[in-house]
């Protein structure tokens, strides 16, 4: 036993913890995953019914007493066929401006949440604002809040047309806290940015019942994280990070995959929503501990897992990571000193700084890392990226308290 060993679980109110050194169990994989969820997701069309669905649109989009019989037949569609045709649509480079503005309206008035995870995507690559504006109003309804900065970002615009700022203004009618009828412009701003703010803390504008279709889509999406190219891979962290709660589930049975550059990237993505998913766990502590433990035992992916428990932001997660901190070696430390940046409660303050004046063989990352936490003059080690700097400070001053 290390010399200060005793002096740390005496200075700790919390039981002493050790690193799991049980073997690490694996869950089921994507494609199993895919199968347990009892759905398909959305169907492919045939190109015989994309074209005949084409057609439709084409004259729906003429207006009129034209465009009546069309409308009539793409309302008759399964909505589950609808989605699909509209996403195929807006994912399409050959579709023209006014077809594609026509699919992101059609999906405002009627969104199904299947398509959650492929118009998530869309945010990623539109660039025309009423799409844009549109797409976010079918997000909203299915209390998706992700696309709110677009939102915001246009109606700041001051050269935005006149049109195109009146349908923006219209979204704000779709917030779940909107002043109501006859409220001002500037009623409506605030409760925008009460909303962002909201979104960026919790990710949950309420319960939505998860239809199998939307678990099995969020499947197909977690097969880029598969992708040896990293633009798919980056894909599937963007859709992943905006989903909320529904998928949180979702990407901790996806972070047991037995490949292990799907659990890096999931647990990955799992650090970057942070403080949502968090929030989230908070409430199921033998859920996230259980899920935790085992993650840690992975060697593979260890650092990468205590990224994650320390992105949750919950104080309890310093329990489980101040073993890796006291035991790991060089690269595990650095990892657990960041979680801890991220989590570590003051009144474990003071076993951090008897572990700081014992402990000389840390990492300088991870000395700056623990010094910004309790905030004794850090100072950066000359080698660390200056963006690495600003992220750590950042962490410092976005840590939250359940």
């Amino acid at each position: 036993m290390k010399p200060w060993l005793p002096l740390l679980l005496l200075a700790s109110c919390a039981p002493p913890d050790t690193p799991e050194t049980s073997s690490w169990v694996a869950g089921l994989s994507l494609k199993e995953n895919l199968i347990g969820s009892g759905s398909e997701g959305l169907p492919t069309l045939t190109p015989e019914q994309f074209n005949e669905y084409q057609a439709w649109s084409g004259a729906s989009i003429l207006g009129g007493e034209i465009a009546r019989r069309p409308n009539r037949k793409l309302i008759e569609l399964s909505a589950l066929l609808r989605t699909s045709f509209l996403l195929q649509l807006v994912e399409s480079r050959q579709v023209n401006l006014p077809t594609k503005q026509w699919a992101y309206g059609w999906w405002a008035k009627a969104p199904h949440d299947a398509g959650l995870p492929r118009m998530v995507l869309r945010l990623r690559y539109e660039k025309d604002p009423t799409s844009v504006i549109l797409l976010s109003q079918g997000l909203l309804l299915l209390k998706n809040a992700s696309g709110l900065d677009a939102i915001h970002h246009l109606l700041a615009d001051e050269n935005l047309a006149n049109q195109t700022r009146q349908l923006a203004k219209d979204s704000l009618s779709y917030l779940p806290n909107h002043p109501g009828d006859g409220a001002s412009f500037a009623q409506e701003w605030q409760a925008l940015n009460d909303c962002r703010q909201s979104w960026v803390k919790t990710q949950d504008f309420g319960k939505i019942n998860s239809s199998a279709e939307f678990e099995a889509e969020f499947w197909k999406m977690a097969q880029r994280f598969k992708s040896q190219p990293l633009r798919p891979v980056d894909e599937a962290r963007f859709v992943f990070r905006r989903l909320g709660p529904p998928a949180f589930g979702l990407l901790m049975k996806a972070a047991k995959d037995p490949n292990r550059y799907v659990r890096e990237h999931t647990l990955q993505t799992m650090a970057w929503i942070g403080e949502p998913l968090g929030r989230w766990l908070l409430p199921q502590a033998p859920f996230w501990r259980a899920f935790f433990k085992n993650a840690l035992r992975d060697t593979l992916t260890r650092t990468r897992a205590l990224a994650a428990l320390g992105g949750t932001g919950m104080a309890e997660a310093s329990l489980l990571i101040f073993p890796y901190l006291e035991n790991g070696n060089r690269e595990v430390q650095t990892a657990a000193a960041d979680a801890l940046l991220r989590s570590c409660p003051e009144n474990n303050f003071q076993r951090l700084s008897m572990f700081l004046a014992l402990e000389s063989r840390i990492s300088p990352e991870a000395r700056f890392s623990l010094s910004l936490l309790l905030q004794t003059r850090p100072k950066a080690p000359p080698e660390l990226d200056p963006a690495e700097i600003e992220r750590r400070r950042r962490w410092r001053t976005q840590r939250w308290s359940p």
